[in-house]
């Protein structure tokens, strides 16, 4: 099929989001029906050394084909429990001092969460979209009229401050982690 190229282009896109950023493995299985599906994927992350880097705080990076006959049911979950725990970005950055960011990109507003290592919650922040006048006059709005990507990008970057903000001794902290998420197609 001369599809073929650009759809597995778009399974490893799927696949790499579901890895990297929803559940936070190196280890994926594939239902397909083509031996040669693997093999490219597998391909597909070799041209992005950055991802497989990232991906190897989990273990190396393998991908295997299940069989079409095998029941989905147990593909129906996320393992966000048993996931493996990031390993300490840096030795001369301790452990405790380590934190993530997760914000979502939300279509009415913005949320952010800030983990330690172990997952643990630190703090969290929420707010609506926004515009922001010489005056400092602060309004909310529809993203959808801001007018540039550096306005979405400014309203993000205060949003994860004043989540870093509220956490204990904020100063002694390292971000060494950013999840960004999306529900759909963003413009601008």
């Amino acid at each position: 099929d001369p599809d073929r190229p650009l759809g597995l282009r778009v399974l490893f896109a799927r696949a790499a989001t579901i890895a990297a950023a929803v559940v936070g493995t190196s280890t994926l299985r594939v239902v397909c029906e083509e031996e040669g599906t693997v093999s490219s994927l597998l391909g597909l992350f070799a041209e992005h050394p950055a991802l497989t880097e990232n991906l190897a705080q989990f273990g190396p990076l393998q991908i295997t084909r299940e069989e079409n006959s095998v029941s989905p049911g147990g593909f129906c979950h996320l393992p966000f429990r048993s996931r493996s725990v990031p390993k300490p970005i840096s030795h001369h950055i301790a452990s405790e001092q380590q934190v993530f960011v997760g914000v979502d990109y939300g279509r009415s507003d913005i949320k952010v969460a800030i983990l330690d290592i172990s997952g643990k919650l630190l703090s969290k922040y929420v707010t609506r979209w926004w515009t922001k006048a010489e005056s400092g006059e602060i309004t909310y709005v529809d993203p959808a009229i801001l007018k540039c990507h550096k306005m979405h990008i400014l309203c993000l970057a205060e949003a994860a401050m004043a989540a870093l903000a509220e956490v204990p001794d904020p100063e002694t902290k390292s971000v060494c982690g950013l999840g960004l998420s999306a529900a759909g197609c963003v413009k601008n």
